[in-house]
């Protein structure tokens, strides 16, 4: 039997066929032997900027707004809670290259196996969640941009063509895994970069900074404010059980 985190482990018992772009990864949770850890710090870094380089991360930032805080105000609860979700996340990191696998196997080793079984269900949930926003916010801007562009409709069918065209290559991308996925970010992060800079120079026109959606949603600002704060925890958080997954393949 493999086991976890030694690096003696058997070679033979976990062989990765299929990191490459292009290729179905085969690993699942098995045990990556030394070996065949290939990957770098650079790597992990550019995947977990890539994925915050996204339409579905942008709701962390519109949320505090749209519960009544103006954007000085929103930047600061983000701020906050980034460094708190940050300082409590990284060490996670530390995981998946010490165990050779990915953060709710290694969680066993805390928690147990049926113990574990909790920190599963909740990466379950947040993976539903996230690519339920993904989907959302993408399949809206492919809908709009093509209405802007090519004068395509925008009713109920062209919506579910967008949301089905954007499903299937969250799932594809997501079954090639982590080969794929590090070669995409090479040409994601400076591609969605420019377009975000770009962004920016087209609302600036309609930005102010000053302004706030109404009320607080709380009654009054600092309870608002520290449920920005908490919301903005959660999304370094919401990394934590797949940074293992990444940091497997980093050789310690």
């Amino acid at each position: 039997m493999t086991r976890i985190g030694r690096p003696d482990a058997p070679a033979e018992a976990a062989t990765q066929p299929g990191d490459q772009f292009g290729r179905v990864e085969l690993a699942g949770i098995d045990y990556v032997p030394l070996a065949e850890r290939h990957s770098t710090p650079g790597n992990l870094f550019r995947v977990f900027v890539g994925g915050n380089l996204a339409l579905s991360v942008v709701i962390f930032g519109w949320l505090p707004i749209t519960f009544g805080l103006d954007f000085w105000q929103a930047i600061s609860s983000s701020v906050v809670g980034l460094v708190i979700g940050m300082v409590l996340m990284v060490p996670m990191t530390l995981l998946g290259s010490r165990t050779g696998t990915n953060n709710p196997v290694s969680s066993g080793a805390h928690f147990g196996m049926r113990g574990r079984l909790l920190g599963s269900t909740l990466t379950l949930l947040f993976a539903i969640a996230y690519a339920a926003i993904a989907v959302w916010t993408s399949g809206e801007a492919l809908v709009a941009g093509s209405h802007r562009l090519f004068g395509t409709p925008e009713n109920d069918t062209a919506f579910l063509i967008g949301y089905a065209v954007i499903a299937v290559e969250v799932v594809l991308i997501a079954l090639f895994g982590h080969g794929t996925i590090v070669a995409l970010q090479k040409f994601i992060i400076p591609a969605a970069g420019v377009l975000l800079i770009l962004g920016i120079i087209a609302f600036a026109p309609q930005f102010h900074p000053a302004h706030a959606s109404g009320g607080y949603l709380l009654g009054g600002f600092w309870p608002t404010w520290l449920f920005a704060v908490t919301i903005s925890i959660g999304g370094p958080l919401s990394y934590a059980p797949s940074v293992g997954d990444y940091a497997r393949r980093i050789n310690p």
